[in-house]
């Protein structure tokens, strides 16, 4: 995350930058409704920011849930006192350029996972995920599920239990 206790979470809309330029990433912020998050597969030359502080800007005024870049960006500081989510593999002191191509709206690879538009991005502080809006039910089921065994084990943890007992790992330890 850029920036502390940031987190995001909803349909996203897809960017595919080719050349680190201006061109697609503003054309990205044309197509967004209020609430959804940007995800920008940015160059992966490691030279050159995929993303800066006017694209923030123009996607904070139209209402953007978050950004999020994998590849650099430029105006770190600016961006986080925007106030939005922003996510990014990295900075850059290279800013973008004109450029042109890339594509906004279409399936991205994303991590060697296919990422499609619509697909929803939760992001926070540990990091972030893309889950496709088909799985989201039974994503968010298991999550729920996680997120109560957490809950009982630091319960367990709190009133004397031993770390393997109260995570019930306890029958697979070898001494």
């Amino acid at each position: 995350p850029l920036g502390p206790g940031r987190s995001v979470c909803g349909p996203c809309v897809t960017v595919e930058d080719r050349e680190g330029g201006d061109l697609i990433a503003l054309a990205a912020v044309e197509v967004i409704q209020p609430g959804d998050v940007l995800l920008v597969k940015g160059r992966e030359d490691g030279e050159r920011a995929s993303w800066s502080l006017i694209h923030t800007r123009a996607a904070r005024l139209r209402g953007v849930g978050g950004i999020v870049v994998l590849g650099l960006v430029s105006d770190v500081g600016e961006i986080v006192r925007q106030g939005l989510p922003a996510f990014a593999f990295g900075v850059s002191a290279l800013p973008c350029v004109e450029g042109s191509g890339g594509t906004v709206n279409l399936p991205v690879l994303w991590g060697g996972e296919p990422v499609s538009p619509g697909d929803i991005v939760i992001g926070n502080e540990d990091g972030v995920v893309v889950v496709q809006a088909a799985a989201l039910r039974d994503v968010l089921a298991q999550a729920q599920r996680l997120a109560e065994a957490q809950q009982r084990s630091l319960f367990q943890l709190e009133s004397g239990a031993w770390p393997l007992d109260a995570t019930g790992l306890r029958s697979r330890f070898r001494k």
